[in-house]
């Protein structure tokens, strides 16, 4: 007899909740009217951009500047390659582009002797001037 109140209560105790936050809910759905629903404004700006697989995979990209760099002689020898980015390439208020970004450095650290190369999603490739 003992158990069966228990679990009477208990049973009880844990639909009390469900039953307030049902209630709450009614309530709250009636109390919203159509004109409390604001839309949310999605920016027109040119420099914004959903972010999407790119047109040019990385792979890719990586073997068109290897291809330059041995087409344009570049000693690249004493480097490794320490970073690639996906970058919004041009001027402040111009429009910008998907470029992928390759920075090799130096194995003895020299200070400015970067190779910086950027790879249009085009495929266009450029260097970057450096010291």
């Amino acid at each position: 007899m003992r158990t069966l109140a228990l679990i009477t209560l208990a049973s009880l105790f844990f639909s009390f909740p469900r039953i307030l936050i049902a209630q709450q809910s009614e309530s709250t759905r009636d109390s919203l009217a159509r004109t409390d629903i604001v839309p949310v404004p999605v920016p027109d700006d040119s420099t914004y951009q959903i972010h999407l697989r790119p047109k040019l995979s990385m792979q890719t990209a990586l073997k068109l500047a290897e291809d330059y760099i041995v087409k344009e002689h570049i000693d690249i020898s004493p480097f490794f390659l320490y970073q690639v980015h996906l970058i919004q390439y041009g001027s402040e208020k111009g429009p910008k582009e998907q470029r992928w970004y390759f920075w090799w450095i130096p194995d003895a650290g020299t200070l400015g002797a970067y190779v910086e190369i950027t790879v249009s999603m085009e495929g266009k490739v450029y260097r970057l001037p450096s010291m």
